[in-house]
């Protein structure tokens, strides 16, 4: 939701008047407050909270203490609680513009997420910021507590909360008074004194009381400030002093009745009716008081309602904008349901008619619900429907949607779409198409009715289309974007968007003439930022490009797509996005393919819980791969079991068969290592029980699935001795990967393949078998696919004969000296660097800079800072000169291959 569909009058406290009663004891204490985390305010309704904090809010700015207000409603949930919270820390205190950001670009980013960011943004600050939760009580989404609750928490010591309501929060105080960061005024403090009545009756009221006079209605009231108010308006309406001298007590009837005899019965006729037909409102302006009253003098009588201090509150310095305090506004709706209640649904639909025609979306609906006019409140979300999802901002559309009737929306085709469109682009594809088979069967029977078939069938095609991807069939998605695509739909709209970005993740398992033309499509990646889509998009798209180079098995050139796609989420979305957990799956694989610990560690980082929730199942599948083998390398065996069995059971939540058959491949792996052969065999047999019994033709992302599925076989088959069954598999796998132009996948297959070759005694063919995946390694950087055999595999590498063709005694010695292995000194031509390493480091020898080296080599600066760095402690020197010197002298007529 944009700062534009904002309430703005609810970020920021109702105006203080000039005439108040000086609360000094009070504020003071509330200031005091500030060396602790929270402050909470409760006291019944009247007591005077929102007015005591807007006068220490105008306090605090007087004194250069950046304050924030943000005043809560009953329907407020989760996104709207924290849209306007992050609007008035932005606005007021400069902090919370990255966790708008990130909300604005990344529509899946989870709210612990944004949390983190905003508690890291008011560190950086520096300088105390105070934020005023005014009606928290009235706030009653859990989901939001919890957020407030994290934000508590976790905020730095220069973040301190006023929290205030009618009832104590729902908020466990005793975590913070345990460690001494709560204040709770008492409420009794609240209560004007003597004194206080005095002045308030002289100074504010402006009447003229004798002590005596004074001391009967402070009694009678018992300092209760709402109470003296209602008597002094009485008083000033003429009213015997001996006769209210009992003064209204805090009970709502009696409240109700005093309110009746002493404050409105004095009141001119029109002005009681101008009050109750404004009872519908929660705010008011002149202009759309005077639409629901239908008083063409609406703004002299708010003047009037202000100038009698008629529980009237202006929320701006314009006074375009007022509320009723909440005592008297529930007042007056009693009193209106008792006299006009024929006239309130029409009421309602004014203010929904006139809110409409401001786009004040959500108020619209929630005065046409009240009028019992469920057509016009689907009307208006329906207007909107659409624009939200083009813009990503699914949040505010199931806020929406969930305020209208479940039987409004099921008969209304339009916002059926957008529910469904809504699932789709959350992640939950099992809804979207249960949605989606229900829309379809009412077109069907004739229940729902639409005025342009052949866009609809295109809508729901593309729709289709996207959820075939969700689910994991890139046959399909491909098939019915191309369906889609050939309709025409209208260029730049919506549905040709979906069509291509559903294309897109088809190509990348269709064959290679498929791939070639993911190559060869535009470049949509490279739009500047603020291009009209948010960051998760772009990102999405250059991730699938980087995923087609890497089924490929062009490495270094998915390494390059991904890493501007991270670098394109962490500038437009933050590092702990969602659209940053993306690309960081596929590239934390590769790294870790080329043995780049650390790097690798670096970039999955703390991302796991969002990857977890938010990446589509290629990403997530190698994000945990990875995130498990990480752990196994550093002794934590224990951990990697654990990431795995989680990663399980994700996918088998999800029904994602690719991610679950990877996943349990891996295990397999660490099983039979650890020699629990037993356990590996249960795993293989229920994944056989998952396999198809005729794969699907074409294969598409299936063959992931099955080549995942005949390792973990194979593996299983080679710790019991079969390896000559265990090779038939792996041949046949690496002929059908390489037949489909898959080499990294191909190359991983003929690793295990001369495993089992040699383990049944066939050595010469292991070799032979062996060459072409280390001809690719060499070419593409490749080390951990080899050395995570173990030692049978180096055992191979080392009985290799000189002169293989596309291998090099500098690849081989790498690969053992990465494998604890090294053959020795590295002598000259044998450089223990890998392939993009060399690539760098023949630009240092050319007198490059790191610009130029990125520009030559297509990669980012930071990716060649980082090769540097490992040059470096490769090669055993401190500066650029010595690397130099070192490639001249060790290996002479270096020069960088061609980009990759």
């Amino acid at each position: 939701m944009s700062g534009s569909e904002l309430i703005r009058t609810k970020l920021a406290p109702p105006l203080v008047g000039g005439s108040l009663v000086d609360r000094a004891t009070l504020l003071g204490q509330l200031s005091q407050g500030l060396s602790r985390r929270l402050t909470v305010l409760v006291a019944p309704a009247g007591f005077g909270k929102t007015t005591l904090l807007a006068a220490w809010h105008a306090a605090l700015w007087q004194q250069g203490t950046a304050c924030a207000w943000v005043t809560l409603e009953r329907d407020d949930d989760l996104y709207l609680f924290g849209a306007y919270l992050l609007e008035a820390l932005a606005v007021d205190c400069g902090v919370g513009r990255r966790a708008q950001a990130l909300i604005r670009n990344d529509p899946l980013v989870p709210a612990k997420n944004v949390v983190s960011v905003l508690i890291n943004e008011i560190a950086e600050a520096g300088r105390p910021i105070v934020l005023i939760l005014d009606d928290l009580d009235q706030l009653e989404s859990a989901p939001a507590h919890e957020a407030l609750f994290r934000l508590l928490r976790h905020g730095p010591d220069n973040f301190h909360v006023v929290v205030s309501g009618r009832s104590a929060p729902p908020l466990p105080l005793s975590h913070f008074q345990s460690r001494n960061q709560l204040l709770c005024p008492d409420a009794d403090k609240l209560r004007f004194d003597r004194s206080d009545t005095g002045r308030f009756l002289h100074e504010v009221a402006g009447l003229k009381l004798d002590a005596a006079r004074v001391q009967a209605l402070w009694q009678a009231t018992e300092g209760w400030i709402a109470g003296l108010q209602l008597a002094s308006i009485a008083l000033r309406n003429g009213a015997d002093a001996a006769g209210i001298g009992a003064g209204p007590g805090a009970a709502t009837r009696e409240i109700a009745q005093y309110l009746t005899e002493n404050v409105l019965a004095p009141l001119p006729g029109r002005l009681v009716d101008f009050l109750l037909r404004l009872s519908v409102l929660d705010r008011v302006s002149p202009a759309l008081g005077a639409a629901v009253s239908g008083f063409d003098d609406a703004a002299a009588l708010l003047d009037e309602l202000e100038r009698r201090n008629l529980f009237l509150a202006p929320l701006d310095a314009a006074r375009s904008w007022y509320r009723f305090h909440a005592l008297f506004a529930d007042y007056l709706r009693e009193r209106a349901l008792r006299q006009i209640p024929a006239e309130i649904p029409a009421l309602h639909r004014r203010a929904s008619a006139w809110l409409a025609q401001q786009r004040l979306w959500p108020e619209a609906v929630k005065h046409a619900l009240a009028a019992g006019d469920e057509d016009a409140a689907a009307t208006w979300v329906e207007h909107s429907a659409m624009a939200l999802i083009e813009r990503s901002d699914m949040r505010t559309l199931r806020t929406w949607l969930g305020r209208l009737p479940p039987h409004v929306i099921h008969g209304r085709l339009r916002l059926r779409l957008a529910e469904a469109w809504c699932q789709a682009l959350s992640l939950r594809p099992r809804e979207a198409v249960a949605t989606l088979h229900d829309i379809q069967e009412d077109l069907a029977r004739g229940i729902l009715d639409t005025h342009d078939d052949a866009a609809l069938r295109c809508e729901l095609l593309a729709m289709r289309a996207l959820i075939a991807g969700l689910t994991d069939d890139s046959p399909a998605s491909l098939r019915l974007a191309g369906e889609v695509l050939a309709m025409t739909p209208a260029e730049g709209s919506w549905v040709q968007r979906i069509a291509q970005t559903a294309q897109t993740f088809g190509q990348c398992y269709a064959d290679a003439e498929g791939r070639r033309a993911l190559d060869c499509g535009d470049e949509p990646a490279r739009r500047p930022a603020g291009a009209g889509e948010p960051a998760y998009a772009t990102v999405y798209r250059e991730s699938m490009r980087g995923l087609g180079a890497l089924v490929e098995g062009r490495i270094f050139e998915a390494e390059h797509r991904f890493d501007h796609a991270l670098r394109i989420a962490e500038e437009q979305a933050g590092s702990s996005s969602s659209a940053a957990a993306l690309p960081a799956g596929y590239l934390g694989a590769i790294h870790y393919e080329w043995n780049e610990i650390a790097r690798a560690s670096e970039i999955l980082g703390d991302r796991f819980g969002t990857a977890i929730e938010t990446s589509p199942i290629g990403s997530l599948t190698r994000f945990c791969l990875t995130a498990s083998r990480l752990a196994a390398l550093g002794g934590e065996r224990d951990e990697a079991y654990r990431i795995l069995e989680q990663a399980g059971a994700v996918a088998r939540d999800r029904d994602w068969l690719r991610m679950l058959t990877a996943c349990e491949g891996e295990m397999v792996r660490l099983l039979v290592e650890d020699a629990a052969l037993a356990r590996a065999s249960r795993i293989v047999q229920a994944l056989a029980g998952r396999m198809p019994a005729t794969p699907p033709s074409p294969p598409g992302s299936f063959t992931e699935t099955h080549c995942d599925f005949e390792l973990a076989r194979s593996r299983l088959l080679m710790a019991r001795g079969a390896h000559r069954e265990a090779a038939l598999h792996l041949e046949a796998l690496g002929r059908h990967l390489a037949g489909r132009g898959m080499a990294y996948f191909a190359a991983r297959a003929h690793i295990l393949h001369a495993l089992a070759l040699d383990g049944g005694g066939a050595r010469q063919g292991a070799l032979a078998a062996l060459a072409p995946a280390l001809a690719y390694g060499q070419q593409n950087g490749l080390v951990r696919s080899f050395i995570d055999e173990g030692g049978g595999l180096l055992t191979l590498v080392e009985t290799l004969p000189a002169g293989l063709p596309g291998v090099d005694a500098w690849y081989l010695a790498d690969l053992l000296g990465a494998g604890g292995r090294a053959r020795g000194r590295v002598a000259a031509g044998q450089t223990p660097l890998s392939a993009r390493e060399r690539d760098i480091l023949a630009g240092l020898a050319q007198g490059l800079s790191n610009k130029e080296i990125a520009r030559t080599l297509q990669l980012a600066p930071e990716t060649v800072k980082w090769h540097l760095k490992n040059v470096f402690l490769k090669l055993h020197v401190t500066s650029r000169l010595q690397a130099v010197h070192w490639a001249r002298t060790h290996t002479p007529g270096l020069t960088p291959s061609a980009p990759r």
